[in-house]
């Protein structure tokens, strides 16, 4: 499928679930998403889709996925989305964000994936990052991090999958 979102998707109060993955749609998403306060899943994974995250997607508390990898888009992660606190699935990686990886993520005590590679992420990987207990996949590879992994995320037993290759990280693994 190929095309742009149209601002009347913003009439569709009752959907719960946007579904794009691997077609060649572009554009930017519209802004009135954010009316859409029903909406437990956007997956755009794959596609053409630029310009920046919109802030008003604060209002889709319900969220629990939210994949918008390998696309187009810019700018920082729009701190607004940190009220979307049921997340689960967080997938940002393969775009061109830049800033760096916000601290109140850790607040998402339900998020068990955080994918955030092949960005422009700068600054270190934020301790908060520990809090988040039920994590089981992480990775930030292919950004710009420097500093050190924090000893609190190698205290979450759930993980199963950790990449932080290819940045300007430093220090070492524990042994154990």
């Amino acid at each position: 499928m190929v095309g742009s979102i149209p601002p009347s998707v913003g009439n569709l109060t009752y959907l719960t679930g946007i579904n794009l993955r691997n077609n060649s749609f572009h554009g930017e998403l519209p802004e009135e998403l954010g009316r859409l306060s029903r909406l437990q899943h956007i997956n755009v994974t794959f596609n053409s889709f630029g310009g920046k995250i919109p802030a008003n997607l604060t209002y889709c508390t319900e969220l629990t996925v939210f994949s918008v990898a390998v696309n187009k888009f810019t700018g920082e992660i729009p701190h607004q989305l940190s009220s979307l606190t049921k997340l689960v699935f967080l997938h940002f990686g393969g775009n061109n964000f830049t800033g760096s990886i916000p601290s109140w993520i850790g607040n998402f005590s339900s998020l068990s994936s955080l994918s955030l590679p092949l960005n422009n992420l700068r600054g270190s990987i934020p301790n908060e990052l520990g809090q988040l207990t039920g994590l089981g996949y992480f990775q930030v590879y292919g950004n710009y991090l420097s500093g050190t992994i924090p000893t609190s995320i190698f205290n979450i037993s759930s993980i199963y999958y950790f990449s932080v290759a290819q940045n300007q990280l430093h220090g070492q693994l524990p042994p154990n």
